[in-house]
Formats: C-alpha cells, structure tokens, sequence
C-alpha cells in the first residue's frame, strides 16, 4: 500500500490515540509504530518528519486527511490500527472504543478487527 506522509502522520495519530488510550504505552506498541513507518520505505529523516507532523498535527486535521482516503487506504489503515490494539497481547476495551470511534468519525470501512488485520497483512 502506498500513503502519503500526511496520511502516514494521520494513521500514527490515531495509533497514539489508540495507545494512550488505556493508559498505557507499551514497548511493543511503539516498536509496532515505528516497524510500520519503516514498511512504508522512507528515509529515517522522512520517518522523523512524519512523527513530528503527527505530534503537531490537530485532531481535526487527522479526521481530515483519513477521510478523504480511499476505501483501499481507509482499510489498509483501519487494519494497521486493529493490529496495534492486540500487538501487546492485550485488549483494553479503552482502545476497542477507541478504535471503532476513529474509525466511525474517519468514515472507515465497518470490518471487524481480524479481517481488518489480515487486509493490513496482505497489502
């Protein structure tokens, strides 16, 4: 799959949503974001350059960019969130809400979580 930067900053956005969203930051979840950055073939100054926008980055300007994509891009995103809840080996019901929620108000796809996976898998 291919993003933009802006909409690799969007999706690890909604990935720190997701992570903070029991309270907790985990070693794996940052390692997960930070793989996936990497999959995305870019330079470690690009890498640096879209963690700083999606730092700086509004929520309306997140909600924004992950709207306006595709259904292919929207899933591909969706999946890689899903797979960010459980890459821990836990699953907060803090970060299912927030899952679905970024998903509702981002106009993702309805999937449910493993199907979602196994699309970030494949593409």
């Amino acid at each position: 799959m291919k993003l933009t930067g802006l909409q690799i900053s969007a999706a690890v956005k909604a990935g720190v949503a997701i992570m903070e969203a029991d309270g907790e930051t985990k070693q794996e979840e940052l390692q997960f974001i930070s793989s996936e950055i990497a999959n995305f073939n870019v330079s470690q100054e690009q890498a640096e350059s879209i963690i700083a926008r999606a730092s700086t980055m509004s929520s309306s300007e997140m909600f924004s960019v992950l709207s306006s994509m595709t259904d292919d891009e929207k899933k591909y995103v969706f999946g890689f969130l899903a797979q960010l809840v459980v890459v821990d080996g836990e699953i907060a019901m803090s970060e299912i809400r927030t899952l679905k929620t970024l998903s509702t108000l981002s106009g993702m796809p309805n999937l449910d979580v493993s199907k979602s996976i196994d699309y970030w898998k494949n593409h």
